[in-house]
């Protein structure tokens, strides 16, 4: 019984088993094991005897797609020989033939709905790969891959085509590509191929900013890896100078003017923050070693915006250095000459851990915030797309502990402020907040806001240790609080409710409501008679996979499963 190490290559299998048993044939090699893209088996005869090296593929089953075929070592050395591809909605060929001494090998393979098993979450509505390549010191590769309705994590791509023809050390390579992040983006890349430089033209756009370099990228190829020289990202509000060297030894740095902080929007939908940022950030790594790191930044008119508000402007500025001797961050925020907080956070010295990451979630916690200003600079690095908290806020505290066992002790205050939920239309205003940071626990003395025409109290106490489980224990007292607002439901709710959760129990929402006026609008659908309710589809519709998507991510992203204890009363009428 052998049980192979997990190999450092892009595509990784882990606790593989593998299994020889000799036959009167040759050898039988059985392997099993996993991988990100779902389990990995192979059932392979390798015949020695009488003949050349010949391989019996059995069966062999890897991302959900069964391979078998067969292959013979020819006289020359190459391999020849034909694999069939078929599961996960992927089929296709792989033919590996010999080019004098040299092996080649051609790829035919489509995609139709195709969804691969495994936490790599990849979908692919529709694709068509073709490749042709010769292996030598200097290969040959001429590949089309053309690709629609794909996905992969949070990244669907409507439509895309790749392009690529390399030989002796020369060729060309193309890339366009339309989808979106939650909002829609554009790219265009078209690099020249050289021995030893490549260069690449990149535009497109994100966020509906446009962006491009203003002279082709150029990354030579050295002994110990790539060096990018300076190169320009440029947008219509600022720009960023890159540079650095990329391989065993990683060095980056970036120059920014004026940059337009909106493109963040595209990686975080729904934030609707802005303004400009001027600064540096330059990071550099020897292997896996502890990294060092140093930024600071300026950002001038910084707003986040609503369906229905801006805040007004701030400015702000960070500092961060990170070194084998722990991490330090720092930051200060202005409006106009008047400063309106500032804060420190320091993690040093490193702590035990096995990788430099883990040696800086074990370090010691340090520092503390002072802040009395607008609520909605805080809320905007929470980073809750359609939500808003506005009005004067003041928070002071100290830190300690770890990260995921801190140490707080400080308050938290406000008398006037307005959350706003824009998916369900919940609106509280005239909110009081006081709150109390006692050790590893928020304490919350005293809550209480306007909704509707009704009100919402609540009081108790909020873990802030992971180490912990989060425990949580909040008191809920709604009197008439319309807690929803929209097109498709309105709702106004009295009663009690108790938050509870713990590392033995977990959560748990008990309570007792009363419901004096909910109203659920069902679509109609124009010019017709017949109601349709929401949710229903028809045999065959919706087929394509990126159709299912958003549910089931959104579904599988829900924290861990609360308990519910709550008794509903409501009148029903029918209009």
């Amino acid at each position: 019984m052998l049980r192979a190490a997990r190999p450092n290559v892009g595509v990784q299998l882990h606790d593989v088993v593998a299994k020889l048993n000799g036959e009167a044939a040759g050898y039988r090699l059985e392997a099993t094991g996993g991988s990100p893209y779902g389990p990995f088996f192979a059932n392979v005869l390798i015949r020695t005897a009488k003949g050349p090296l010949t391989i019996d593929i059995t069966k062999a089953r890897f991302a959900g797609v069964d391979m078998h075929g067969r292959v013979q070592q020819s006289p020359a050395g190459p391999f020849t020989g034909q694999l069939a591809m078929n599961g996960s909605g992927i089929t296709g060929t792989a033919r590996l033939t010999a080019v004098g001494k040299a092996q080649g090998a051609q790829l035919d393979a489509t995609a139709s709905n195709a969804k691969l098993p495994g936490e790599a979450d990849v979908v692919i509505g529709r694709a068509l790969v073709t490749a042709n390549m010769v292996l030598t010191d200097q290969p040959q590769i001429s590949a089309d891959v053309q690709m629609a309705n794909a996905a992969y994590g949070d990244y669907v791509v409507r439509k895309a085509r790749g392009r690529i023809d390399y030989r002796s050390g020369r060729g060309r390579a193309q890339l366009v590509a339309d989808g979106s992040t939650g909002v829609p983006f554009s790219l265009a890349v078209n690099a020249a191929l050289r021995p030893s430089v490549y260069a690449v033209a990149l535009e497109g756009k994100a966020s509906n900013i446009p962006f491009r370099f203003a002279q082709p990228a150029i990354i030579r190829i050295e002994k110990a890896g790539y060096r990018l020289e300076p190169a320009t990202l440029v947008l219509p509000q600022g720009r960023v100078d890159l540079a650095g060297r990329f391989g065993d030894q990683t060095a980056m740095q970036a120059r920014f003017k004026d940059f337009d902080l909106a493109i963040v929007n595209m990686m975080s939908p729904g934030i609707g923050i802005s303004g400009k940022a001027t600064g540096t950030l330059d990071y550099a790594q020897t292997g896996s070693a502890f990294p060092t790191a140093t930024t600071r930044l300026a950002i001038s008119d910084f707003r986040r915006s609503s369906l229905t508000a801006v805040s007004d402007p701030v400015s702000m500025v960070i500092e961060g250095k990170l070194s084998g001797a722990g991490g330090d961050m720092r930051g200060l925020i202005r409006r106009g000459n008047a400063t309106l907080g500032r804060f420190v956070a320091t993690l040093a010295p490193p702590g035990p851990g096995a990788s430099w990451s883990e040696q800086l979630q074990s370090a010691p916690l340090g520092g503390g915030i002072r802040y009395a200003g607008p609520a909605d600079v805080l809320f905007s690095f929470a980073g809750q797309a359609d939500q808003q908290l506005t009005g004067p806020i003041a928070v002071a505290a100290d830190f300690g502990g770890r990260l995921s066992a801190p140490r707080l002790n400080g308050i938290v205050r406000a008398n006037a402020l307005t959350y706003e939920n824009e998916t369900f239309g919940t609106r509280v205003t005239q909110m009081r907040l006081d709150g109390r940071f006692t050790n590893d626990r928020l304490e919350l003395r005293d809550f209480s806001g306007r909704a509707g025409d009704g009100t919402v109290q609540a009081s108790g106490t909020v873990g802030l240790a992971a180490d912990s489980g989060y425990p949580m224990d909040i008191r809920v007292r709604l009197d008439r609080a319309r807690l929803a607002r929209s097109e498709a439901i309105t709702s106004v709710v009295s009663g009690t409710l108790n938050i509870t959760n713990g590392a033995t129990n977990g959560g748990l929402i008990k309570g007792d409501l009363s419901l004096p006026e909910t109203r659920y609008r069902v679509a109609w659908q124009g010019g017709t008679d017949i109601r349709q309710l929401t949710g229903v589809r028809r045999k065959g519709e919706g087929t394509d996979l990126l159709d299912q998507r958003p549910a089931a991510r959104q579904a599988a992203a829900r924290p861990t499963t609360w308990k519910l204890d709550v008794r509903v009363r409501a009148e029903t009428k029918f209009m």
